[in-house]
């Protein structure tokens, strides 16, 4: 079985993870990042993760994401499971 999007509604937008021939696209309020699965390491991971989170879990004064590690760590790995790894 394979997992080709999904949408996770979050506090200041949608948060798209679709698969692409490279592992996967992480779009969020018209701003994508791709996600290389073969090449990427775990610091382009939780970057991309980390950013996705200020969309789902909104932003504290400091601009980093209202969500604990292991929110974001949950969303990073949603993000390999659409990429199929």
């Amino acid at each position: 079985m394979f997992i080709k999007q999904i949408t996770i509604e979050g506090v200041d937008g949608d948060v798209e993870i679709r698969r692409s021939d490279s592992g996967a696209t992480v779009a969020a309020n018209g701003v994508e990042h791709e996600y290389f699965a073969k090449i990427a390491n775990d610091d382009d991971l939780h970057s991309i993760a980390w950013n996705a989170a200020k969309v789902i879990c909104g932003e504290t004064r400091g601009g980093k994401p209202n969500a604990t590690g292991s929110m974001i760590n949950d969303i990073a790995q949603e993000i390999q499971r659409v990429a199929g790894y």
